[in-house]
């Protein structure tokens, strides 16, 4: 359809091919970067200094551990929420089921015609 329209190469790629492509493949990089992010707690043992590895030197220096590790697991626990509300927000924007007014109207109408509605009330 796109050679139909006289679009060169270029033009499909950027308006067709990689819009659709970044909508089908965002779930899957969302959960991806949720995993890298919980999985970062575990780069402490490659001695690269992260919020674990950080609360760690915390907790020896301080010997508050509590403290620290609630501290550093609602950071962690706030970069995720983040992670996945952005991912969320992206597919709702990048989603082709018609703009959010005609979402909310398809939620709020019912799901049979109003004539035969009337006809199912005694």
């Amino acid at each position: 359809a796109a050679n139909a329209l006289g679009l060169k190469r270029l033009q499909i790629a950027r308006l067709v091919t990689f819009p659709i492509a970044f909508r089908i493949s965002l779930p899957a990089y969302g959960n991806e970067v949720v995993r890298m992010i919980k999985g970062s707690s575990l780069a402490s043992t490659v001695t690269l200094l992260e919020i674990t590895g950080m609360a760690r030197q915390m907790v020896s220096a301080t010997f508050a551990p509590y403290e620290i590790f609630i501290v550093a697991g609602a950071m962690y626990l706030a970069l995720t929420t983040l992670a996945v509300k952005a991912t969320q927000f992206l597919e709702r924007r990048l989603s082709t089921e018609g703009t959010s007014k005609q979402r909310r109207k398809a939620r709020l109408r019912p799901t049979l015609p109003h004539h035969e509605i009337t006809t199912l009330v005694p």
